[in-house]
């Protein structure tokens, strides 16, 4: 296998991409079936959820029969993390077959707010990354949902919108009018169909003759460049258990997969439609902006052979990059740089010490979506120790002379996973660099708390960070005993010159903002993932700090599938 070689292409190619078939698993039995009879016409399906108790993960059987597959979380039921497990296990099983991930399907209008949903879509990425899966993460509402809730979009790589005209207005105006909101960048159709039969709505008719014209008509939309990337027809085959009568016939096959109708699924591209990856750029990156990626194996000439084959052969590939063994397929090639080890990338300077201020890994809090401050001394999960790991192993050749941690149980035991390489390193424990105190909220969900969640940030966003938690700790709080803590450590410890302490999110992001900023409303936009590392260079003499790297994950790559490790020398 290679180590810490990147390879960055540029292809030449504009793609094709095809209309797709949306696909409801009440009749899971026949999936295979099924998957059968829509490949006859279509390239990709989109499903609402990826697990099915007693059957086929979804992954599996669109992989199997040729599909492309837009796989679904669905949050309003109980195999929530099931689903998010089921991706997971699909993807490692056939990762070229994955297109994205959706969470959730027309929430907004079904009694959830903003938040929950945003926390969802953030939950199902982060899981998603630590299973190092860099697969595009979203949601799916309706066009008035998506426009009444904005905020949704920031937190979404990829936006589904389903409308439809058969309830009101025209496909091509509400489409436009979300364009003109968001951009077309990110958005797509997910759900778009009219009913065979079954009755009226608001003066438009379900029947034969409509349902076929609006599908031609859709066909013919899509084709001339409108709907996204991959417009998504609802729906494959009738549901007989819906109501009202029209809801069981937006099927374009009949519920036993006889289709209704002679069509050929429409696709679209641009010219040129062949095209080659350009000369390869060594030791460089364009971060972000990754389509998906995954897992390839053989020797150089093979790894790039094998990822400008799924380049060139993928909608809105613009170049892709391989490292550690993994393709990395991405949709604009900006922001180069070189690519840099933990350590290795900037020299340390005369009189200024490497501070490499850590998270610790995954518990079962951070997995239920539940607040986990000082007042919750939690364990790692079994993921939360593969993260810590992992971080061990980017540490090894880090000449490192001390590792610290919060008083923590969670923080203690992801630094020892870091110091047993290091048996020569002075390590402890420190007091004040826990994590914030949430009062009355600990241990309570997320979920349960959004709107109280919402006022307290909120007020820290207009500036003020005296806003606390109902018996717990403000911004300000933990800004003044963190960084009072942090600069009693790195002068007690002066000799030292590179040092990793082990912390908490929200600490973090209070302290790189107070530290970086000086305005703690920077935090809201500082990332901070389980056993993250931020690189931060400080000169004691004058109090001044530079930046490196911030939430850096680089070290998930030692993670391969969900029970296994892969080690790779740094």
């Amino acid at each position: 296998m290679i180590s810490k070689i990147l390879v960055v292409v540029a292809t030449l190619i504009a793609n094709v991409a095809a209309m797709g078939v949306a696909y409801d698993t009440y009749n899971f039995q026949n999936i295979d079936r099924h998957f059968d009879v829509i490949h006859q016409r279509f390239q990709t399906v989109r499903t609402f959820q990826t697990y099915i108790y007693g059957s086929r993960n979804v992954i599996d059987a669109a992989s199997d029969h040729g599909l492309g597959i837009y796989a679904g979380v669905w949050i309003r039921g109980p195999d929530y993390y099931n689903d998010i497990q089921a991706i997971i296990d699909g993807y490692y099983r056939h990762p070229h077959a994955l297109k994205a991930v959706f969470v959730g399907n027309e929430d907004l209008d079904n009694g959830w707010n903003v938040q929950q949903v945003i926390d969802k879509v953030n939950e199902v990425r982060n899981r998603l990354r630590a299973a190092n899966i860099q697969v595009r993460v979203g949601s799916v509402q309706t066009d008035g949902g998506w426009l009444n809730n904005p905020r949704l979009a920031d937190a979404c790589d990829i936006m589904g919108v389903n409308i439809y005209s058969f309830f009101g207005g025209s496909l091509e105006g509400r489409w436009n009018a979300m364009v003109s909101r968001f951009g077309g960048n990110k958005l797509m159709i997910t759900e778009t169909g009219w009913p065979f039969g079954g009755g009226s709505y608001g003066g438009n008719v379900a029947s034969y003759s409509n349902a076929v014209n609006y599908f031609n008509q859709v066909a013919s939309w899509y084709s001339a460049g409108n709907g996204g990337e991959d417009v998504m027809y609802f729906m494959f085959h009738d549901n007989p258990g819906k109501s009202p009568d029209y809801e069981k016939q937006f099927g374009l096959a009949d519920s036993n997969a006889n289709w209704k109708f002679n069509f050929a699924a429409p696709t679209r591209s641009s010219s040129p439609s062949h095209g080659s990856c350009s000369p390869p750029e060594w030791n460089t990156d364009y971060p972000g902006n990754d389509l998906f990626s995954f897992r390839i194996t053989g020797d150089m000439a093979s790894l790039i052979a094998q990822c400008c084959g799924k380049c060139t052969s993928t909608s809105g590939c613009a170049g892709y990059a391989i490292t550690n063994n993994i393709c990395y397929i991405k949709s604009v090639m900006k922001g180069r740089r070189a690519l840099a080890a933990l350590d290795a990338a900037n020299p340390l300077l005369p009189g200024w010490s490497r501070l490499f201020l850590c998270r610790h890994g995954e518990t079962n809090y951070n997995r239920e979506g539940r607040f986990q401050g000082r007042g919750i001394d939690s364990a790692l999960n079994d993921l939360g120790v593969k993260q810590a790991q992992a971080l061990g192993i980017a540490f090894q050749r880090v000449p490192l002379k001390g590792v610290f941690s919060s008083t923590l149980s969670r923080a203690k035991s992801t630094a020892a996973m870091i110091s047993q390489h290091h048996p020569g390193a002075q390590t402890g424990v420190v007091d004040g660099i826990e994590e914030m105190g949430y009062g009355e909220n600990e241990g309570k969900l997320l979920a349960e708390s959004a709107h109280l969640l919402s006022a307290v940030i909120d007020r820290w966003n207009d500036g003020d960070m005296a806003a606390a938690w109902p018996g717990g700790e403000s911004a300000s709080d933990v800004e003044a005993r963190g960084t009072k803590a942090l600069i009693k450590l790195a002068t007690t410890h002066a000799d030292l010159d590179r040092i990793a302490v082990v912390c908490h999110g929200r600490f973090n992001r209070v302290v790189l903002a107070s530290l970086l900023h000086g305005d703690l409303r920077a935090m809201s936009g500082i990332e901070q993932d389980n056993t993250c590392v931020n690189v931060l260079d400080v000169q004691l003499a004058t109090g001044a700090v530079q930046a490196h790297s911030l939430n850096n994950t680089h070290h998930w790559q030692y993670i391969f599938h969900h029970t296994h490790f892969w080690f790779c020398p740094l």
